[in-house]
């Protein structure tokens, strides 16, 4: 295999692109340039095969008949995958953190258990505030009037109804 660690995943984006190009009817060459640029140099290397996969795959959705638009298809397409990662990115609770007196300490022992209620209830205001800084203002307002029982006029609860809708993804209870 020539010694070259990056080999399968240069030869998946071979296979690809060729399989793509004669496809979509453009050049070969073309298409894997742009997936070569866009996956080797923007993707970590143990994410790549995946990439790659969902890239073919929302290529072959738009199907892309010139260039320019297969270049706006791959880079949207990264721009989007990073886009998500940020947000699904989470630290591991075998993090050690430095404590007062200069000791490690593991990062799941610092998660509140609920032996401490000032504790608990200090957390659930600051999450209260950080979920709520998300939401519209007009949003939290007919919110706040619900939750007082006073009824909702009919505009009102169109738009919760519409902003609920809109954000189902936040009640959603499956986990990424």
């Amino acid at each position: 295999m020539g010694g070259n660690a990056d080999y399968p995943i240069t030869q998946a984006i071979a296979d690809t692109s060729h399989a793509l190009a004669s496809e979509l009817g453009l050049d070969p060459t073309t298409v894997k340039r742009f997936l070569s640029a866009w996956v080797l140099r923007k993707i970590p290397k143990e994410e790549r095969e995946d990439v790659l996969q969902g890239l073919a795959c929302r290529v072959l959705g738009v199907r892309p008949h010139t260039p320019g638009l297969l270049y706006r298809v791959v880079k949207f397409y990264i721009a989007d995958w990073w886009k998500a990662r940020r947000y699904r990115q989470h630290a591991s609770l075998d993090t050690p953190l430095e404590d007062d007196d200069g000791g490690l300490t593991p990062l799941v022992e610092t998660i509140p258990d609920g032996s401490r209620p000032v504790e608990e209830s200090a957390c659930a205001v600051i999450w209260a505030r950080e979920v709520l800084s998300l939401v519209p203002s007009q949003v939290v307002q007919i919110g706040k009037k619900r939750a007082d029982g006073t009824t909702l006029n009919d505009a009102e609860r169109q738009r919760l109804s519409r902003w609920k809708r809109g954000h189902s993804h936040l009640w959603s209870s499956e986990e990424d």
